[in-house]
């Protein structure tokens, strides 16, 4: 009888492929190494995780390690009550989250940190739910006439505002991170539904606009000097990173930037001078940058800015009529100068486009980009 090393190297990888397509092979990767080798790749590629099972992420083998490309953790917070879910959260309540929260992904990063660096990259979700939400929250259905009344989820709010201001994640990012990217989503729509909620009640409704701390800008700033590629959507905003930006910081190795400012508006003309002049004073210091984009969106408006060195351009894309300054212009003139080896351009562009929501600038900023 044929064995499974007789068959032609065509038939096996037909096999083989048929096979990954069922979602429960674990017990097939016992066949042979060659069955092993290709199930553990699939079932070790895009990782669900809860804290508990952190252990055994640490177990994992050197190989196994090299199949992982994507890990979501997911983190349990404590439980609540009726009692408490409409109530602003308790300092205790607070705290024990924060713990739970930091050392879970503590834990992470110090495992992945003793992972070996040449792997390729890793995509990296993180995400904080309680048991209770899904007991409390959208008990009412959105549809009816009543006022949208949406139990309080302060826990979260408060625990990632916390969180995010100790900067505790990018204290622990190892060394051997070069590319980080995050963007914080939002829904606007969902938020308009929010703004029926008044009265007794309007704590319930969230800022439209997050309020961005200048101190999570300035450790953005720092952590930016060891990076290749660093891209943060409305987690900070632009100014407060290049406010903490110092004349003789030097970013050897920083290929790509890309940041949002929500001052970046058609209402705010010389916020948007000084925010462009300030970064061409931080791309001196870049000598390997190609591409820098500062950018915003939300309804009804969209701006971009892009610098290209390898056309040795600066380019304005936006929704409302607008001229860079002049002083913009001479300022990346001296970048273009310094580190490109084309005759300076500058474009402008006006979108014409109907903007529903920052997913709808995203997606025109990106399709009208030269």
């Amino acid at each position: 009888m044929s064995g499974w090393s007789s068959l032609p190297l065509e038939v096996r990888d037909i096999i083989l492929k048929f096979l990954t397509h069922d979602n429960k092979i674990a017990p097939y990767a016992t066949v042979s190494k060659e069955w092993q080798s290709v199930i553990e790749k699939k079932n070790f590629g895009r990782l669900k995780l809860h804290q508990s099972c952190l252990d055994s992420l640490e177990r994992l083998s050197e190989q196994q390690q090299g199949f992982v490309k994507h890990i979501w953790l997911n983190i349990e917070l404590k439980t609540y009550t009726c009692r408490a879910c409409w109530k602003m959260e308790s300092l205790t309540s607070i705290y024990a989250n924060q713990r739970i929260l930091a050392e879970a992904i503590a834990r992470l990063f110090f495992i992945l940190a003793s992972w070996k660096q040449n792997r390729g990259g890793l995509t990296l979700e993180l995400n904080a739910y309680s048991p209770s939400d899904s007991e409390h929250c959208h008990t009412m259905d959105i549809g009816t006439a009543h006022p949208v009344m949406m139990p309080y989820d302060g826990h979260l709010d408060q625990l990632l505002s916390s969180f995010k201001k100790s900067s505790l994640w990018l204290k622990l990012l190892s060394k051997s991170v070069k590319k980080v990217k995050i963007f914080e989503d939002f829904n606007e729509n969902y938020l308009e539904l929010f703004q029926h909620s008044r009265g007794r009640n309007s704590f319930l409704n969230p800022d439209r606009v997050r309020v961005t701390q200048p101190k999570t800008g300035a450790a953005y700033a720092q952590k930016s000097l060891q990076l290749e590629d660093f891209s943060v959507a409305f987690l900070i905003d632009a100014c407060h990173f290049f406010d903490a930006c110092q004349p003789h910081w030097r970013w050897p190795h920083l290929r790509s930037l890309a940041l949002t400012s929500r001052l970046m508006d058609k209402n705010n003309p010389l916020s948007i001078r000084r925010i462009l002049e300030a970064a061409a004073q931080s791309a001196l210091g870049m000598p390997e940058l190609e591409t820098l984009t500062l950018w915003n969106g939300a309804k009804g408006e969209a701006c971009a800015f892009t610098w290209c060195r390898q056309d040795a351009s600066i380019s304005w894309r936006g929704t409302w009529d607008f001229k860079l300054h002049p002083s913009v212009i001479k300022h990346w003139e001296k970048v273009a100068y310094k580190y490109a080896r084309h005759e300076f351009a500058v474009n402008e562009e006006l979108l014409t486009q109907e903007i529903r929501s920052h997913g709808d600038a995203i997606q025109y900023l990106e399709n009208n980009r030269g």
